[in-house]
């Protein structure tokens, strides 16, 4: 995980007109043709020489009751709320991965 965290802080733009470069929740430039971006390894190093380790992983793991909806068109968006397993010892103090298991059910056309 501190790889990760250390390879995309010390990666740049790639192709600025041409990625479909935006800007992530967090402040970061993201694309899906070029991830983060191309790595400046000598930034990587430097970077990584002072780099202080990240916290222990806490995985939360919430499951939700059936939504049942009808998707009526091409693209459907649901919403789900979640606690981050508040006052556990799993609980969420940095979002790094969501992972989402979800199940559709449809008649044939």
């Amino acid at each position: 995980r501190d790889m990760q965290h250390i390879t995309l802080r010390s990666s740049n733009v790639v192709d600025p007109h041409g990625g479909g470069w935006a800007t992530n929740a967090v402040g970061r430039q993201v694309s899906h043709k070029y991830g983060y971006g191309i790595i400046d390894a000598s930034a990587l190093v430097s970077l990584a020489k002072t780099w202080t380790t990240v916290p222990e992983q806490h995985i939360c793991v919430e499951s939700s009751k059936s939504l049942n909806r009808a998707v009526t068109s091409s693209s459907a968006t649901f919403k789900l709320a979640t606690t981050g397993c508040r006052g556990n010892r799993n609980e969420v103090r940095y979002l790094e991965h969501v992972q989402a298991r979800i199940t559709l059910r449809t008649n044939r056309r």
